[in-house]
């Protein structure tokens, strides 16, 4: 094929993506224009210097890059069980909606709820010192949540491989009673974070395996 015409193939495709994509674009720079925004806003509101807000928070600190490593890892394992559980859900619903779609997205919204609560330790430090919500009621809040989803989908969940579900759980509250009952315990800090840790990991592996059977099942 002649370059002249591998050229005008390239800008004739360009050409077409621009008019196709030109809305999704836009809707993929919303986000962060408004995220940005602000920024701005608490730069010119509060004089928060904005590479606080935009740098990595080890840079910021001037600390070294093991810091934080598995609550890291923790964070990008509760993201990966929210967009799991959203996608799988949202994907079923649009060829009509079933049991297992629906709760995979109250599954989803979930564990996004508990990714940002980790992310930015909303219980830990936002609640109590911000809005004075004690963090035992917080607690209570999220577990309250998803006890009520599991009960309304109980039938869904005891049709899955539910063992890894409730081992995931069981490890959650083992961290949430060495916290709160426990505070001085030695050891505390891996108790306490490597429960939790390896919640997440079960919790990921629960929905991880049902967004696969739930999309397999309806491969043709």
């Amino acid at each position: 094929m002649p370059m002249a015409q591998k050229t005008m193939n390239i800008k004739s495709e360009i050409s077409r993506q621009i008019r196709v994509l030109q809305n999704t674009f836009i809707c993929l720079q919303i986000p962060a224009g408004l995220i940005l925004l602000f920024v701005l806003f608490l730069k010119l509101r509060f004089d928060i210097d904005t590479g606080d807000l935009t740098r990595d928070s080890n840079s910021v600190a001037h600390q070294p890059i093991y810091i934080g490593l598995v609550s890291n890892l923790g964070i990008l394992f509760w993201c990966a069980s929210a967009t799991i559980s959203l996608f799988t859900g949202w994907a079923g619903r649009s060829k009509g909606a079933s049991s297992v779609e629906s709760f995979l997205i109250y599954s989803g919204i979930l564990s996004s709820a508990l990714l940002l609560d980790d992310l930015l330790q909303l219980h830990e430090d936002f609640f109590p010192n911000v809005l004075r919500v004690p963090e035992e009621l917080v607690l209570v809040f999220y577990g309250v949540l998803a006890i009520a989803i599991f009960y309304r989908y109980r039938k869904i969940i005891l049709t899955t491989n539910y063992l890894i579900l409730l081992t995931g759980v069981m490890l959650f509250g083992l961290s949430i009673v060495v916290d709160i009952l426990l505070p001085e315990f030695p050891g505390e800090s891996l108790i306490e974070d490597g429960a939790k840790f390896t919640g997440i990991l079960t919790w990921f592996g629960y929905y991880a395996s049902l967004g696969y059977e739930t999309i397999k099942q309806k491969r043709p």
